[in-house]
C-alpha cells in the first residue's frame, strides 16, 4: 500500500480521470451508505475498485481520523479482507484504491436463499469472524458491518469491504444511517458512543439471525427499528423457526445484549457457541477454522457472560510446544505474565496532565483504570481476561480524541494494545498474548511520562 498526497482536483469523478495513477471507469451500482465506488485500472491493466465518500471531509479532525482508520485498514492482511493498494484524497474526499469488488453481496444471498441451513451459514460466516478478530486485534472496528458490507465471490465465499472508514464521523449517528445498515446497528452506535469489538459482535449476531430465520433482528420503520435495538428484547430464533434449538436463543441473547460488556468479545467465540447450539460440529463437511489448531470445546454461554469453566491449557498446546509456552500459558491462566515479563502492566503512575486541563474522558480513565487493571490481574479465565481487557480498550478509545496530540496518540496505542490482548486471550493465543502484554506495558509507560 502506498500513501499518496492529496490531489486538488474536482470531486466529481468522471470516466477517464486518473487518481493516484489509476484510470477511472464507470461508477459501480449504487452502494448503500456513505460510499461511492468506481471501476478502475492500474497502469498495468489490473482491475481495481476506487472507493470514495459522497461528502468531503469537513475538518482537520475528520481528515486525521480517516488517515488513521485507513492506515489500520490498509495494514489488515487477511484472505477475507480485500487488499488496499493506495490511500489518498481528491478535492477533500477520502479515497481508497482496493482490489476489485465483487458485484454481489451477502444481502443478495439473504434475499434469495434465507432462511439458510445452519451448516451453510457457519461455513460462510466463519472466515468473516476470523477476519474481524484479526482486525480487532489491530485496533480496527468495522464502522458499518451489514449484509451489504460482506461481498460475495465464487463458491459462497465472503470478503470484507472498506470497513466504513470513509464515512465522516458525523455520519455515524442514527439520523444518517442507511436503512440496510440500520438493521444490524448496535445500541451504543445508535447512541453515538465509542465503538469496540463487541459493537461488531452485535451486528454479526444480527446477520446470523437474518441468515437463519430469513428476517432481520427487528422490522418496522426506522424509528421503530432504532427503538428495538436500544430497548427491545433480543429476537427468539426458535420461535421464528421451530426446527432450530432453543439453546440458540441464549446465544443470540448473549450476542445482542444491550450493554457491550455483556456480549462476547469475539465473533469467533460467538460462532463457536452457535456451532455447539445447533450441533453442526460433528458434520465432516463443515470446517469452522480451516487453518486453526484444535481448541478446547466451549459450552454455550450461561446467564453470566463472563462466567466460564475452570481454564485448562488448550488441546493445541502439547508435545514440544508445551515446553516452549508453559510459562506464558500458566501466567495467562492467573491473569498475569509475570513468568514472561518483569512488569507486564507497567506502573500505575497517572498520566501527566494538569487537573485544570484534564478533559472528562481522561478523568474517567484516572477513576476507572486502577480498578480495571486490578480486575485484569485477578481474572482467572481467558474469558474474564478478555472481557476486562476490552473494557480497558474502550476506556482508552474514549480518551483518544482529547488531552492533546501526544496523549491522544498514547491513548490510541493503549486502546490497540488492550484490544490485541483481549483477542489473544479469546483465541488462546499464547504468543499473541505475550506480544500484546509487551505492547500494553509500553503504552502504559508512555502514558505515565
Amino acid at each position: 500500500m502506498r500513501l499518496v498526497g492529496p490531489q486538488q482536483e474536482p470531486a466529481w469523478l468522471e470516466e477517464g480521470a486518473v487518481v493516484a495513477g489509476y484510470a477511472i471507469g464507470r461508477a459501480v451500482r449504487r452502494h448503500p451508505g456513505a460510499e461511492l465506488r468506481y471501476a478502475a485500472q492500474a497502469a498495468d491493466g489490473t482491475p481495481v475498485t476506487l472507493v470514495t465518500s459522497r461528502s468531503p471531509l469537513s475538518s482537520r479532525r475528520e481528515r486525521s481520523r480517516f488517515r488513521r482508520l485507513a492506515e489500520y485498514r490498509a495494514a489488515l492482511d487477511h484472505p477475507t479482507a480485500l487488499a488496499v493498494h493506495a490511500v489518498t484524497e481528491r478535492a477533500g474526499h477520502p479515497v481508497l484504491i482496493m482490489d476489485r469488488h465483487p458485484r454481489s453481496t451477502f444481502s443478495d444471498v439473504l434475499h434469495a436463499d434465507a432462511p439458510m441451513r445452519p451448516e451453510r451459514v457457519v461455513r460462510m460466516l466463519a472466515p468473516v469472524a476470523q477476519a474481524l478478530d484479526v482486525a480487532h486485534a489491530h485496533g480496527l472496528i468495522h464502522q458499518s458491518l451489514s449484509a451489504d458490507s460482506l461481498l460475495l465471490t465464487r463458491g459462497d465465499r465472503l470478503v470484507l469491504d472498506s470497513f466504513g472508514v470513509l464515512a465522516p464521523e458525523t455520519d455515524l449517528t442514527w439520523s444518517t444511517i442507511d436503512a440496510g445498515e440500520l438493521l444490524y446497528r448496535a445500541p451504543e452506535q445508535l447512541r453515538g458512543e465509542p465503538l469496540d469489538p463487541r459493537t461488531n459482535v452485535y451486528a454479526f449476531t444480527g446477520l446470523l439471525v437474518h441468515a437463519l430465520t430469513g428476517e432481520p433482528p427487528y422490522a418496522g420503520d426506522p424509528p421503530a427499528v432504532i427503538y428495538r435495538h436500544v430497548a427491545g428484547a433480543p429476537p427468539r430464533v426458535s420461535e421464528r423457526r421451530p426446527d432450530l434449538p432453543a439453546a440458540l436463543d441464549a446465544v443470540v441473547e448473549w450476542g445482542m445484549a444491550k450493554e457491550p460488556f455483556e456480549r462476547p468479545w469475539s465473533p469467533t467465540l460467538l460462532l463457536d457457541s452457535v456451532v455447539e447450539a445447533v450441533d453442526v460440529r460433528r458434520r465432516p463437511a463443515l470446517v469452522l477454522r480451516p487453518a486453526a489448531p484444535a481448541r478446547v470445546p466451549r459450552r454455550a454461554p450461561t446467564a453470566d457472560p463472563v462466567a466460564a469453566t475452570p481454564w485448562r491449557p488448550p488441546a493445541w498446546i502439547g508435545g514440544n510446544g508445551w515446553a516452549a509456552t508453559a510459562a506464558v500459558m500458566a501466567a495467562l491462566a492467573v491473569g498475569a505474565l509475570a513468568g514472561a515479563l518483569a512488569d507486564p502492566w507497567g506502573d500505575d503512575t497517572p498520566a501527566q496532565v494538569r487537573p485544570a486541563e484534564t478533559p472528562a474522558a481522561w478523568k474517567r480513565v484516572a477513576e476507572r483504570r486502577p480498578e480495571l487493571r486490578d480486575r485484569l490481574a485477578a481474572a482467572d479465565t481467558p474469558r474474564a481476561q478478555a472481557a476486562v481487557a476490552t473494557e480497558l480498550s474502550t476506556l482508552y478509545a474514549a480518551a483518544a480524541t482529547s488531552g492533546g496530540a501526544t496523549l491522544a496518540r498514547a491513548a490510541r496505542e493503549a486502546r490497540s494494545a488492550y484490544s490485541r490482548l483481549a483477542a489473544a486471550a479469546a483465541n488462546y493465543d499464547a504468543g499473541g498474548y505475550a506480544d500484546a502484554a509487551r505492547a500494553v506495558a509500553a503504552a502504559e509507560r508512555r502514558l505515565a511520562r
